[in-house]
């Protein structure tokens, strides 16, 4: 047995070379479309207290990825970008004015409270990258059921639609209305790497 042992470290050691490795080949070609995309709900979104504001999506894990990759996250211009949303935020609480949607939950020193309301007439104001003019690179949609992630493209067609609850975040995170029906050619389609997750999500805004 002894005799072997000079046998295999020769062997061993013929097998280990300081080489490049080969090129790869038959790669996809992936120069139309983008580095990174997340599709997913509430968590892959940046959900925090109760809705959407910058200061959780800024804290959302696909950013936190797009960062470890080194690519550009500046808002609306960056190779990988989110629908953020200024305070107060878009929250899922009940308004107190049906004209109004509330804002995300904050603590007030004695319990939590709304942020802030802010009427439906000017909640575009909240949404400073609404007019980007490609899709965002988050996709994720506070409340999307899995159905949605095949389905979905505004309040009306997703899954809470057919339950009297259409989901409005929908609206201004995929935008259907600024670039129409998804389609098989849309660059988003063909991210480099993607990942997508769908939990248990919070409620749509009310």
């Amino acid at each position: 047995m002894s005799a072997l042992i000079p046998v295999l470290l020769a062997l061993l050691l013929a097998g280990c070379t300081l080489d490049d490795p080969d090129h790869p080949t038959g790669l996809t070609d992936v120069t139309n479309g983008v580095p990174y995309m997340a599709l997913g709900n509430s968590l892959t979104a940046g959900f925090m207290d109760g809705g959407l504001i910058m200061s959780g999506q800024m804290s959302s894990f696909p950013l936190l990825i797009a960062r470890q990759m080194g690519l550009d996250t500046s808002i609306g211009v960056g190779e990988f970008t989110q629908p953020y949303v200024f305070r107060p935020g878009i929250g899922t609480s009940t308004p107190t004015d049906p004209a109004h949607v509330a804002g995300v939950l904050h603590f007030n020193g004695t319990g939590l409270d709304v942020l802030g309301e802010t009427p439906l007439a000017s909640l575009t104001d909240l949404l400073p990258a609404l007019t980007q003019p490609t899709p965002y690179e988050n996709l994720g949609v506070p409340g999307a059921a899995l159905v949605d992630v095949m389905n979905a493209y505004d309040a009306a067609s997703s899954h809470g639609a057919s339950l009297g609850r259409p989901n409005a975040f929908f609206n201004f995170i995929n935008r259907a209305a600024f670039f129409g029906v998804p389609d098989s050619d849309n660059p988003m389609l063909q991210p480099t790497m993607l990942t997508a997750g769908i939990a248990k999500g919070a409620p749509p805004p009310r």
